[in-house]
C-alpha cells in the first residue's frame, strides 16, 4: 500500500469506520503494515546514521584542516557537525 493510502487509513476518523468484521480485519492489517514499516524504517535510519557518522568523521577532519589553514568556518560544516552530535548523543542514550 502506498504511504498516502496507509496514512489515510491510519488517520481515518472513528466515525468513518464500518461496523463490520471485514472492516476490522482490513484495518488491523493496515496497523500491522504500519508497525512493520516503522520497524523497517528504524533499521534503515540506523544504518544511514552509521554511514553519516563514518563519512562525517573524515569530512570534519578535512574541513577542520581547511578551516585552520584559511581561518574560516563554513556554515554547512557547522550544521553538519550539529547533526553528527545529535546522532552521537542518540547512540549513547
Amino acid at each position: 500500500m502506498s504511504d498516502t493510502m496507509l496514512l489515510g487509513v491510519l488517520r481515518m476518523p472513528i466515525e468513518c469506520w464500518m461496523p463490520t468484521k471485514i472492516d476490522d480485519q482490513q484495518r488491523y492489517k493496515r496497523y500491522l503494515e504500519a508497525a512493520n514499516r516503522i520497524e523497517e524504517d528504524q533499521k534503515y535510519i540506523e544504518k544511514l546514521e552509521e554511514v553519516v557518522m563514518f563519512l562525517g568523521a573524515g569530512l570534519m577532519r578535512s574541513n577542520q584542516a581547511i578551516s585552520e589553514f584559511t581561518g574560516q568556518n563554513s556554515e554547512w560544516c557547522m550544521e553538519f557537525e550539529s547533526l553528527l552530535n545529535r546522532i552521537y548523543k542518540k547512540k549513547l542514550s
